[in-house]
């Protein structure tokens, strides 16, 4: 079968799709060309691109070629159902396509079910200011880790994994689990888990603050780290030579002072390369590794090693003050979150409402030199009606997209419910179809969320419903803001 284009706009009309699964066919460009970037879209009329079970999105594969010659292949690209939306999407990365050249396509199945979430995780179970408390494995389980107690009625003490259909994953052995909150998390290369937070012990054994575990749930004793921390742990790091940044709340590591930020090797003594200085005068929440090593961390600090600097900071790989990172006043009040982007920007989400004396509602994008982007244009950025507001976690998608979760109900002058998508400028991606989003709790705070690799996002906070819909506090979302929780 084929795949034709109606005109050449960077959104052009598939007209002949009539299989709803497991098809494949070529869109050819029959005149000038479809400039589509990365993360462009192809809008598919035909509504049987659902299949029966009128599942939301499935996968496909996607080869580019040129006459005969296939110069390039994409895969896991996303197929949105016309279920919801009006019409079937068909997102894709590719370059230019010009004149003659082809798409051929294998439509993966796309029978996606919703998610048996249930009464999700005991209270709430993942607050501010700690948004690292969920991972997805290369193997597509997910590890969770938090306030919470129980999963689904089931005990699971601060931690637990689930499958993908976020079932219970019953070979993660966690035993009694934490005795007290888990905040940070991290998983290495090989499998193994890194979790920090406010516990002194893991499954019964005395652990302060940190914990390596296996991949398998267990303790793993290889890691010593002494007596650990002496306060809470916010954010762990493993680097691409397995060494691990752990920032905080902290004083000292197994007796030996670094105040707030320290790197371990990776069996868990000091790396006494690092640079203790005199540390930060207060929490750091997050900290990012940039490709050339160096480090920036934020939080509500005011001063590092004695040199002023209001909630954000750039360290060397060595843990010195980098003063090639200008902040001039830096941030009015806490930030909590921060992405280092491949191009060298920086993203960082918070409680403030400027930086430098510029207004930045709760997010800002920061040039590698640390002036704004003035490129990344949110406008009045974020607020909440009769509250105060603040983003508490932001992920960078692969189409350059950004997915913001927090305390807020309004962007920009749109109405939105603690959840938003932003185009890579700054701009809301209305394509994104919250409804009225999420509806918090009395005195709730923000929500954790996570971007799986099959597009689907999940959110957890303390709110009531989304969209107008009563759900836990633990949601999953499909890409266009569909909720997948089952009713």
């Amino acid at each position: 079968m084929s795949f034709s284009i109606s005109n050449t706009s960077a959104s052009a009309v598939i007209t002949d799709i009539t299989t709803p699964s497991s098809v494949t066919g070529e869109l050819t460009i029959t005149s000038g060309s479809l400039p589509l970037s990365a993360g462009g879209l192809i809008s598919g009329t035909n509504t049987t691109l659902d299949n029966q079970k009128g599942s939301p999105y499935g996968t496909f594969q996607m080869f580019l070629k040129q006459g005969d010659a296939q110069i390039d292949t994409y895969v896991n690209n996303t197929l949105y159902s016309s279920e919801k939306y009006g019409s079937g999407i068909i997102e894709i990365q590719t370059p230019i396509i010009q004149s003659g050249d082809s798409l051929t396509m294998s439509l993966s199945d796309v029978d996606f079910d919703c998610y048996s979430i249930g009464v999700g995780f005991s209270g709430t179970s993942m607050t501010i200011p700690g948004p690292e408390l969920m991972k997805q494995q290369s193997d597509g389980k997910i590890v969770c880790a938090g306030y919470f107690q129980t999963y689904q009625g089931i005990s699971a003490n601060r931690i637990v994994r689930l499958n993908t259909d976020l079932s219970i994953d019953d070979t993660f052995d966690y035993g009694t689990g934490f005795n007290n909150d888990a905040t940070a998390l991290a998983i290495q290369s090989d499998g193994k888990i890194l979790v920090g937070g406010n516990f002194t012990s893991y499954d019964g054994t005395s652990r302060n603050r940190i914990v390596r575990l296996n991949s398998d749930g267990t303790l793993d004793t290889t890691f010593a780290i002494g007596t650990g921390f002496n306060a809470s742990v916010w954010s762990i790091i493993v680097q691409s030579d397995n060494k691990i940044l752990v920032a905080g709340d902290f004083a000292s590591y197994s007796g030996a002072s670094y105040p707030r930020i320290i790197r371990l090797n990776s069996n868990g003594t000091i790396d006494t390369t690092f640079a203790a200085q005199t540390g930060t005068n207060n929490t750091i929440y997050n900290i990012a590794l940039q490709s050339d090593g160096k480090i920036v961390a934020v939080g509500n600090f005011t001063n590092i090693s004695g040199t002023s600097r209001n909630r954000i900071a750039r360290l060397t790989s060595t843990g010195l003050l980098d003063n090639t990172f200008v902040i001039g006043a830096g941030f009015n009040s806490d930030a909590f979150t921060v992405i280092c982007q491949s191009d060298g920007k920086i993203i960082v989400g918070g409680f403030f409402s400027t930086y430098s004396g510029a207004s930045a509602n709760n997010i800002v994008r920061l040039n590698s030199g640390g002036t704004i982007d003035t490129s990344f244009a949110i406008g009045s950025g974020f607020t909440q009606a009769g509250g105060s507001s603040f983003v508490l976690d932001v992920t960078q998608q692969s189409n350059g997209q950004y997915f913001v979760s927090g305390n807020f109900d309004d962007f920009d002058g749109d109405a939105i419910g603690g959840l938003a998508r932003l185009n890579s400028d700054g701009s809301l991606d209305t394509t994104f179809n919250q409804g009225t989003g999420l509806n918090y709790n009395t005195g709730s705070y923000g929500n954790p969320s996570l971007v799986l690799s099959n597009g689907q996002y999940l959110v957890d906070g303390d709110f009531s419903d989304y969209d107008g819909v009563s759900v836990p506090t633990f949601i999953a979302i499909d890409p266009m803001g569909k909720l997948l929780n089952c009713q």
